[in-house]
This record gives C-alpha cells, sequence and structure tokens, in this order.
C-alpha cells in the first residue's frame, strides 16, 4: 500500500466512470432538502395541531390551535417558495 492520498478517496473512486457519474447527478441539493423538511413539517403541524387541541389534557386555547396552523401553513409556503427559486 502506498501514502494515503485525498485524491484516491472521493467516494467514487471504485466505481467505473458511469456509475459515479449517475450517483453524482442523483444528489440532493441543500434546498431541496430544506424545501422538503419545511413541507413536511407543515403538513405534520396541519394534521397534529387539531388532534393535540383535542385530546390535551388540560384545556387548550383558541390561540394555540390558530398559531400551529399558522406556523403549519408559514412552513408548507416556505417550503414551496424554496423549491420554486431553487429551479
Amino acid at each position: 500500500m502506498g501514502a494515503f492520498s485525498w485524491q484516491n478517496h472521493s467516494g467514487f473512486a471504485d466505481l467505473p466512470p458511469e456509475d459515479s457519474k449517475r450517483l453524482a447527478d442523483n444528489k440532493k441539493s441543500t434546498a431541496e432538502m430544506v424545501s422538503k423538511s419545511l413541507r413536511e413539517a407543515g403538513t405534520l403541524l396541519l394534521v397534529f395541531a387539531p388532534l393535540y387541541v383535542a385530546f390535551e389534557g388540560r384545556k387548550a386555547t383558541w390561540l394555540t390551535l390558530c398559531l400551529l396552523i399558522f406556523v403549519g401553513i408559514a412552513f408548507l409556503y416556505l417550503g414551496i417558495q424554496v423549491e420554486r427559486n431553487r429551479r
């Protein structure tokens, strides 16, 4: 074994050239991952906020429900905007 070289350890060094190009093309961008995470968080808030208010042991206020729904809609909107601006 020779000396360690970063050039030989790119992560795709052992793959044929066509496979390494295909894998590199399939990598997701940061903006795509952020937009997907924001959309998923927004969807979860919209689905589970009413359930939280309905099944909470203590009395939850309308303000809590409205705030959670507003944040869920904001997350969905931001996720869509990030995805739109990425393209």
